[in-house]
Order: structure tokens, then C-alpha cells, then sequence
């Protein structure tokens, strides 16, 4: 009998401290995002706009969601000027970066866009470690200045979805020499750019599913 009270009173104390490290480690992760994060909720609660608020970090991986009740994160709001800022995690639920989300992240070298997500004028502007970039499988439009004084970027994927390029989209892209489009010639000579889109750019060569084109 001494044996069984035993065991029965070990396996409570052992659920009791698996409970405490668990708890323990979810208090810890909430805690790390609030020294991290900032969030704001827009007046309905459905969705989370998230920026950086510890600017000194090297990597952030965004979550999904916040609160207890899961709203879900769908943009991005401000990161500008994390000068360490190396690789960034986005998740699915991203369905916008807003405009300078990331200007002036001198150190950025890594980040991922959802396929559904926006990016807004000047996301990416001088954010001069970035030496490749995917845009978004369902993007429509690359924004004023969107790449502007990436001057390390050397490798840029163009979805087929692309109906416009705005001014200064590529300004100043020294390192840029060429760029896919994954789609036809007469679809990239169907777009709607601005005179200036690419700017003090070294592009040369569009290279589409077809063939290349010579700028």
C-alpha cells in the first residue's frame, strides 16, 4: 500500500513540475514578445498590425497571432532603422508591409513574403545588405521606391501578376544587373512603368519565360 501511495503521490509531483516548466515557458515567450514587439489592434479586434520595438536585435520571427483571443498579425508596421537587424521570419497571416516597414535596416540579409502580402513605397529603401528578393506570387504592383539604394541587391524575382512599377522602384540598385519575370515578354512590355522605375539601376536584362529583353 506504501508503495502504491508512493507512486500516486510521485506522479502527481511530476505532473505538478511538468505544469510549472510549461507555464514557465509560455510566461517567458509572452514576455520576449512584449520586449520585442509592439502591437496594434485595429477598433473591431480582427486583425494586429506588429512593429519592432527592440530595435537592437538580429533576428525576429514574426507570430502569427497575439492575445489570448488569436487575433491574427496581418501587418507589417514599423522596423525601420534596426541597424542590426539581420533575417526576418514572416508567417502566413502578413497581408501587408507598410511603407518604409524596413527602411534603413542596414544589416537586413534575410526575409520572406507571404504570397498574399502588399509592400508599401519605400519598404525596402536602403537597406543595403540585401542581395536577393521573391516578391509575393500574387503581388500587383512594386511601389515608389520600394528597392531604393539597395545597392548589394543582385537577384529579383518578378511575378507574372505585376500590373505596375512605380518611380525609383529599383533607384540607385548598382548590384542590380538583372531581373526575373515569371511570365511572357509581351506581359512584362504590358506593364505600366514609370519612365524612372529603375533609375541609376544596373539592369540590363529582363529574363522572361520566353526569352530576355534588353533595357
Amino acid at each position: 500500500i506504501n508503495m502504491k501511495k508512493f507512486f500516486y503521490l510521485g506522479t502527481i509531483c511530476f505532473f505538478i513540475v511538468v505544469c510549472l516548466l510549461l507555464f514557465t515557458s509560455c510566461t517567458a515567450l509572452s514576455t520576449a514578445r512584449k520586449t520585442t514587439f509592439m502591437y496594434k489592434i485595429n477598433s473591431d479586434g480582427t486583425k494586429c498590425t506588429i512593429s519592432l520595438k527592440d530595435k537592437t536585435v538580429e533576428s525576429v520571427e514574426i507570430p502569427a497571432t497575439v492575445t489570448e483571443d488569436n487575433i491574427p498579425v496581418t501587418d507589417v508596421g514599423d522596423f525601420s532603422e534596426a541597424k542590426k537587424l539581420k533575417n526576418v521570419v514572416l508567417p502566413d497571416s502578413i497581408k501587408g508591409i507598410n511603407s518604409k516597414a524596413f527602411k534603413g535596416c542596414i544589416a537586413l540579409e534575410s526575409i520572406n513574403i507571404p504570397d498574399d502580402a502588399s509592400i508599401g513605397a519605400y519598404a525596402f529603401s536602403e537597406c543595403t545588405a540585401l542581395k536577393e528578393i521573391t516578391l509575393p506570387k500574387n503581388l500587383e504592383r512594386l511601389q515608389e521606391g520600394v528597392f531604393d539604394n539597395c545597392t548589394a541587391l543582385e537577384s529579383v524575382v518578378i511575378p507574372d501578376t505585376v500590373d505596375k512599377i512605380e518611380s525609383n522602384a529599383f533607384y540607385n540598385c548598382s548590384s542590380l544587373t538583372a531581373c526575373t519575370y515569371l511570365g511572357t515578354t509581351e506581359n512584362w512590355n504590358m506593364i505600366v512603368k514609370s519612365n524612372s522605375w529603375n533609375a541609376l539601376s544596373s539592369i540590363t536584362k529582363i529574363s522572361c519565360t520566353d526569352g530576355d529583353i534588353t533595357i
